[in-house]
């Protein structure tokens, strides 16, 4: 269970309007208003003790609102949210906290021509952001009986990770970065990934993305537990 960080106050936010559809003002435009942000995917939990050192009088009425955590669409015709959604909470057991699912910046599109998941990074921030406003009647996550005895068990699934660093921009210009700079052919990083109760007889897919820039030829090696499991050549650059 993870806990969130309020970061700024936002007090009666006025005249706020919407390109992506058909609205007259933004949820935003009225109230009183609390910004927060999460940096990956899972649930959260807000105590009541947290709101009301914000100054929320009654926490058990507030509202979220948010969106995907992805980055929006290049053009304007490809969006289709007008506004910041209200995102269903559940009240917890202990009566004195909630819980939501926050989506962060990095989401994980499945490739049909390649029939794998792929992740994507947000190009512009490192955090999702959503909004807690203080009004009855908002969306709760309700527990519904089971209709029926379980006709599947399910022991594992596909773990996705990934190692990604915008660190370099190679004409320092563009969308495109890169992570780790190899220099020399001495040059060696190692990426270490944590994945409890894995199945070690599991069969493991690792996808490499790297450019270069050299004027000799060249060539990266990738090495599991000391062995080498890919090589790949890299050509020089023709003068």
């Amino acid at each position: 269970m993870k806990k969130v960080l309020f970061i700024i106050l936002l007090s009666w936010i006025y005249v706020v309007h919407s390109f992506g559809g058909e609205i007259s003002h933004s949820v935003l435009a009225t109230g009183k208003w609390y910004k927060f942000f999460v940096t990956e995917d899972g649930i959260y939990r807000i105590t009541y003790s947290d709101l009301r050192k914000l100054g929320i009088s009654n926490p058990s009425n507030i509202r979220i609102y948010g969106s995907s955590g992805a980055m929006l669409p290049e053009t304007a015709n490809q969006n289709d949210l007008a506004d910041l959604q209200e995102i269903p909470i559940m009240l917890a057991g202990d009566g004195e906290s909630f819980l939501f699912y926050g989506q962060g910046p990095v989401v994980w599109k499945y490739d049909a021509s390649e029939q794998k998941f792929k992740h994507e990074l947000h190009l512009y921030d490192t955090r999702s952001y959503y909004f807690i406003t203080e009004k009855a009647g908002g969306k709760r996550i309700q527990i519904e009986a089971s209709s029926g005895s379980a006709s599947q068990t399910v022991t594992g699934f596909d773990e996705h990770m990934y190692s990604e660093k915008d660190l370099s921009n190679l004409i320092r210009s563009g969308r495109y970065w890169y992570g780790e700079h190899f220099t020399g052919f001495s040059s060696n990083f190692n990426f270490s990934f944590q994945i409890p109760d894995i199945d070690i007889s599991s069969t493991v897919s690792l996808d490499v993305s790297l450019a270069t820039r050299s004027t000799t030829n060249t060539f990266l090696e990738v090495k599991y537990a000391g062995q080498q499991i890919a090589k790949q050549s890299l050509s020089r650059i023709l003068s």
